[in-house]
C-alpha cells in the first residue's frame, strides 16, 4: 500500500468564486481612463470589500425613506426609474474569465443625499440597516451593538458623506468602478489566486 505525496489536485477540488470590490470617487465621466488603468490615483477615493455594490442604492433607499418592496414596486412600474439613482457609463472585460468592471456615475439628486448624512443619522443607519429597508419581515429591532457588519456599514457611510459633500462643493460627479474577479483556492495548500487586474 502506498500513497502518493505529490499529486496535483483535480479542477474539481479547487474551490472557486468571485470576489466583488467597488471604489467610489469624485470625478466626471469625460475624464474617465481606459477601463484597464483603474481610477486616477489623484482622485479622491475609497474602496470597499466585502459588501454588494447594492449598498448604495439602498443607502438611498433609506435616505428617501423608502422600503426595499417600495422600491420594486416602483421600478415595476417603470424601469427607467433606477436612472434617478446611478447610470452605468462604461462596461467591459478586462481580462476575459478573470476580471469584469463596470464604471457607473451616481445621479446628482443621490449624490446630494448622501451628502445630508451626520454622524447620528449614519450610526442609525448602520444600526438599523436592515429593518429599515425591510420592516415588514420579522426580525431584532437591530443587530447587537458594533457587530462587525454595522461598524463596516458604519465606516463606508462616513466615506461616502464625505466624498459626496467634496463633490457637492466641487461641482463635479461621484463615481463609482466595480469589478468582478474570479479567486481560486487550492484545499491542498490554503494558496489564494486572484488577479488583481488593475493597483486595486
Amino acid at each position: 500500500m502506498f500513497h502518493m505525496q505529490d499529486e496535483i489536485p483535480s479542477k474539481l477540488e479547487v474551490t472557486e468564486w468571485i470576489e466583488c470590490s467597488w471604489t467610489v470617487y469624485v470625478s466626471e465621466p469625460a475624464s474617465e481612463l481606459p477601463l484597464e488603468l483603474g481610477v486616477r490615483p489623484d482622485l479622491p477615493q475609497f474602496t470597499v470589500r466585502g459588501l454588494d455594490p447594492a449598498f448604495l442604492g439602498q443607502a438611498c433607499t433609506i435616505l428617501l425613506g423608502k422600503t426595499e418592496f417600495e422600491v420594486v414596486r416602483e421600478y415595476q412600474d417603470n424601469p427607467a426609474a433606477i436612472e434617478d439613482r446611478a447610470r452605468r457609463v462604461a462596461a467591459g472585460v478586462v481580462i476575459p474569465n478573470e476580471l469584469t468592471v463596470q464604471v457607473s456615475a451616481y445621479s446628482d439628486k443621490l449624490c446630494r443625499l448622501l451628502a445630508t448624512m451626520d454622524g447620528p443619522r449614519i450610526v442609525d443607519m448602520a444600526r438599523r440597516w436592515q429593518v429599515l429597508l425591510f420592516p415588514s419581515l420579522p426580525q431584532h429591532e437591530s443587530e447587537p451593538d458594533r457587530s462587525p457588519r454595522q461598524h463596516l456599514r458604519e465606516s463606508v457611510l462616513r466615506q461616502l458623506a464625505h466624498l459626496a459633500q467634496e463633490a457637492v462643493r466641487s461641482g463635479k460627479g461621484l463615481m463609482c468602478r466595480t469589478e468582478f474577479r474570479r479567486c481560486t483556492k487550492d484545499p491542498a495548500t490554503g494558496r489564494v489566486r486572484r488577479i488583481e487586474g488593475t493597483r486595486h
